[in-house]
Order: C-alpha cells, then sequence, then structure tokens
C-alpha cells in the first residue's frame, strides 16, 4: 500500500509539473533574436555580445521553448560557479544562448519610469550594470549601443518597427535593433546569480547544518521582480493569455519562480556530471542516459572495492589470529614436552 501512495505522490507531482508548462505554453510573448552574434571589444576594452553585421531579425515566442531555455541559462551560471573550464567555453555558451534566445533585454528591464525614451533622465534601482539611481537618457542608452557612434535614428536600426509588430513601446526599436548589445560581464554575473539561486533551493535542508539553511534561505527570499504584466486578447476566436514581459530577463526569471515554486520542482541537478536538467518525472536522477550508465558503473566498482577491501581485512584478521594462536600454543607448552625436549 506504501508503494502505491508514493507512485500516486509522484504521478501528481508530474501531473502538476507538466500543469505548469502547459500554463506557459498555452499564453503567448514576443520576443527578438538574431541568427548571428559575435563578441566585440569597445574602445575601453570591455566585450560586448551584438547581432552579427549580416545576421537576420526573427520573432519567437519564448515561452514555447521554457524549459531548454532555463536549463541552458542555469548551466552557463554553473559554469561560473563551479570555475572549471576557460573563459572561451563560457562565451561560447553565452553565444549560444544568444543565438538561440537573443540578449536579455537589461535595457528595458532596469527603468523605473517606463516612458524613459521619451524623457530626459532614466530613474533606476543601481545594480551591477548601472551604479546610479538617474541618469541622463542618451547616456543610458549609449550603455547598450557602444559601437554607435552618431545619434541614434530608428529609421537606421531595422527597415522594420519592432514595436509596432509586437505592439510594444518605441523603445523595443532599440532593444531588438542590430546595434543593440549587452556586456559579457553582465551576462556572466546574471547567470551566476541566477544558478546561486538555483542550488540554495535545491540544497536547502539536505545538509543538516542549519549556518548554511540560514544562508540559503536569505538567498532565496532575495530574489524577485517587478513589472509582471499580462493582458488577454482574442485569437482564433477565444481569449488567449498574453503575458507582457518588458524583457527576455523577466521572462525567464517569471518562468524560473513557477519551476521552483510548484510542488515539484522540475528542474534538478544531475547526480553524475551536476549539470541542471529539466524533467517531469519525480524520480529523475541523471540527465541522460550515459549518465546513468556510468554513475552505475561507478557505483559497481565502489561497492566491489569495498567487498574486496573488506575481504582482505578478514583474511589478514583471520590469518593474524592463526598466527596469534600458533605463538600462544608454542609458548604454553606442556612441562612434559618440554622436559622432553
Amino acid at each position: 500500500m506504501h508503494g502505491l501512495k508514493t507512485t500516486y505522490r509522484n504521478r501528481q507531482k508530474g501531473k502538476n509539473t507538466m500543469e505548469i508548462s502547459k500554463f506557459f505554453e498555452s499564453g503567448s510573448s514576443d520576443w527578438a533574436r538574431y541568427s548571428e552574434y559575435k563578441a566585440m571589444a569597445d574602445d575601453n576594452g570591455d566585450i560586448y555580445i551584438t547581432p552579427a553585421p549580416d545576421a537576420t531579425f526573427s520573432l519567437y515566442n519564448p515561452l514555447h521553448v521554457a524549459p531548454q531555455m532555463i536549463e541552458d541559462a542555469l548551466n552557463i551560471g554553473r559554469l561560473m560557479v563551479v570555475k572549471t573550464v576557460h573563459k572561451r567555453v563560457v562565451l561560447g555558451k553565452i553565444m549560444r544562448f544568444a543565438k538561440s534566445y537573443g540578449l536579455l533585454g537589461f535595457m528595458a528591464y532596469l527603468p523605473l519610469n517606463r516612458n524613459y525614451f521619451q524623457r530626459e533622465n532614466v530613474y533606476l534601482v543601481r545594480t551591477h550594470i548601472v551604479d546610479a539611481e538617474r541618469m541622463p537618457t542618451k547616456d543610458y542608452m549609449a550603455l547598450f549601443l557602444p559601437f554607435k557612434k552618431e545619434p541614434v535614428k530608428l529609421d537606421d536600426l531595422l527597415p522594420l518597427r519592432p514595436a509596432e509588430l509586437t505592439d510594444r513601446a518605441i523603445s523595443y526599436d532599440v532593444v531588438f535593433s542590430n546595434a543593440y548589445s549587452e556586456r559579457l560581464d553582465w551576462l556572466t554575473s546574471y547567470f551566476e546569480g541566477l544558478y546561486t539561486h538555483f542550488a540554495a533551493s535545491f540544497y536547502y535542508g539536505k545538509t543538516g547544518d542549519e549556518y548554511f539553511n540560514d544562508e540559503c534561505e536569505d538567498t532565496i527570499e532575495r530574489f524577485g521582480n517587478d513589472g509582471l504584466a499580462y493582458c488577454i486578447r482574442m485569437r482564433d476566436g477565444k481569449p488567449e493569455l498574453r503575458w507582457d514581459f518588458n524583457s527576455l530577463k523577466l521572462a525567464l526569471e517569471t518562468i524560473y519562480s513557477f519551476y521552483i515554486t510548484g510542488e515539484s520542482c522540475p528542474l534538478r541537478i544531475c547526480k553524475d556530471c551536476g549539470k541542471v536538467f529539466y524533467s517531469t518525472s519525480a524520480r529523475a536522477e541523471f540527465c541522460q542516459t550515459k549518465c546513468r550508465n556510468r554513475h552505475n558503473v561507478e557505483q559497481y566498482r565502489k561497492r566491489l572495492k569495498d567487498r574486496i577491501e573488506e575481504s582482505i581485512k578478514q583474511e589478514t584478521a583471520k590469518s593474524v589470529a592463526r598466527k596469534i594462536q600458533e605463538q600462544r600454543q608454542s609458548v604454553q607448552k606442556s612441562p612434559e614436552e618440554s622436559d622432553g625436549e
């Protein structure tokens, strides 16, 4: 009966995970990506990720690729935390992330006054990107357009207006343009922070260390965002939930938050390679068959080694015991035997 109850609970957890996935898949949102990106250094030597000159522009729905996008983002962060690979490997991962999903849209996410594009100043919360609470709009935009020396003219950025295509503010003509760039250290810092948060939620309560749990809890509760918005639109004769994310960053964090706060988090850490992976199975422990097989082989070898070592210990103990017994018998010879000798 206990096994049946466990199976039922696992099925319910898997069902809840599927419902979360469908919740996002049934909605819609738009974001921009380019077919190719490149890394470029500005005049200060800072590395930026920016669309390649001949790259093609497209719009897509990030909700339809949510599981893989979250997984990729967390695994980039993991590389930053464990620091076991060269920086070029991390750069390559970030370039592939940008090609798959686009840049994060920091320029649209950070301002407190959403109509900043039409104002003289931008108002901000201090972050690792902008250490200021207010700055001139033209200086703020220059942070994300490091390779465009002349004043911004929207007609020069793209032949089509993405803001009009996606029903967004005019500032998205800049965010979705082929001149928009994001600095590499902004991206690595963001991914590292996201993975740190996930690791805190994953390992919370698993070590028995109260101090560690307190640190994890503090990290978990510091995470959050504002500006979440949605609306309902008619599509194909029926109402559709439309998410109005102001950036890919906000979309990613919203989906991630739903995942980790669900009854069964579909994000897991592979017991073999340590990578983060997405699975709707509550019993999943490995990201791929290769990892499961390697782990099982290593566990078998470990058990075999332990058995051999235990056998050697037992045989050694028996040999020592026999030797002690022989010495004892030799010392405790009877007086008659000693006289006879």
